[in-house]
């Protein structure tokens, strides 16, 4: 899924670009991009904004005492990698 009628910029880059997991060679074009773009540059932020909630509750459950090994802070941080923004998921 595209952001905007006019953008070719793919949902699933932006996403890839919130976690850290672009290289430098892609980021930069997609940087000078969001420069550009509003809704890309909003979108960014949306997703920034899921990320910061989903890790800081990742954070709060590492520091409760985990019922079983299942739910082990490094267990919980590869769950929070896999969530799929609802948004995103449409």
């Amino acid at each position: 899924m595209n952001i905007g009628p006019e953008c070719g910029i793919p949902e699933d880059v932006l996403e890839t670009y919130a976690w850290g997991r672009l290289s430098e060679r892609e980021s930069a074009p997609l940087e000078e991009h969001l420069l550009q773009c509003r809704a890309c540059h909003e979108r960014l932020e949306q997703i920034d904004e899921f990320l910061r909630v989903a890790r800081a509750a990742t954070a709060a459950l590492a520091e409760t005492s985990p019922a079983d090994s299942s739910q082990s802070p490094g267990n919980l941080s590869n769950s929070v990698r896999n969530i799929t923004h609802p948004v995103c998921a449409a």
